[in-house]
């Protein structure tokens, strides 16, 4: 890539995403919040990446770590 090409960030459902130039890393922040339960189980609301590819795959393993945490955290609750 010359240095004027600009790369595009990836849209990922749940994230705000963006390339910084500065460090050439791709971020994602998470849309919404996490529970206290999900960040002591190290969810995280940010990931970077060096690819756009990297970022969709950490952004899902993200959000799949989430969603089982979440329901640990309800089947808890529940009991």
């Amino acid at each position: 890539m010359t240095p004027h090409q600009v790369q595009a960030a990836p849209l990922i459902p749940g994230y705000i995403t963006n390339y910084d130039r500065h460090d050439s890393t791709f971020r994602a922040v998470r849309v919404e919040g996490l529970s206290d339960y999900q960040r002591i189980y190290g969810c995280r609301d940010e990931v970077t990446a060096s690819t756009p590819r990297e970022l969709e795959w950490l952004c899902l393993a993200e959000t799949v770590k989430a969603e089982m945490v979440a329901r640990a955290e309800r089947a808890v609750d529940g009991a």
